[in-house]
């Protein structure tokens, strides 16, 4: 998953923690079960300094495909605003993947981060197909330190 800002990609980012991402996983669970009952459900979230990025995707259980809705919102570690940032992402992520649903997968989604106004803050949303689990191994491989 790669952040919007070029200046995260050279800055150390944190994983959100367990808790947050077993939490996400319940929420979407349970909103999309139609949509998520026979698909794995996968939940990614990276803190940068300057910004958050989420990535909520649904992987095929039979097969590689996966749909992946991904946030950033801009994020300032001095005004301690983590989780207010993460919630909105989430509501952001939430109405994108309404909006697929809805449609049966037949919209077309930005494929490039795309600004959008939720509570008068700007969100950065795109989609993709990425296989995150298909990507973390052949990184492995790649770069077997990681």
């Amino acid at each position: 998953m790669e952040p919007r800002k070029k200046t995260s990609v050279v800055t150390k980012k944190q994983n959100l923690p367990p808790d947050s991402l077993k939490l996400i996983k319940e929420v979407i669970e349970k909103n999309f079960k139609v949509f998520s009952k026979d698909k794995k459900t996968v939940i990614l979230g990276d803190i940068y300094f300057e910004e958050i990025v989420v990535l909520i995707g649904f992987q095929n259980k039979t097969g590689i495909k996966q749909v992946n809705f991904i946030a950033s919102v801009d994020h300032d570690v001095k005004k301690k605003n983590t989780m207010s940032q993460l919630y909105i992402s989430i509501d952001a992520l939430g109405s994108m993947i309404l909006q697929y649903v809805e449609a049966d997968g037949e919209i077309e989604l930005p494929t490039e981060w795309t600004e959008f106004a939720l509570e008068g803050q700007k969100v950065f949303m795109k989609f993709d197909t990425t296989n995150t689990d298909l990507e973390s191994k052949a990184n492995k491989i790649l770069d077997p330190k990681k």
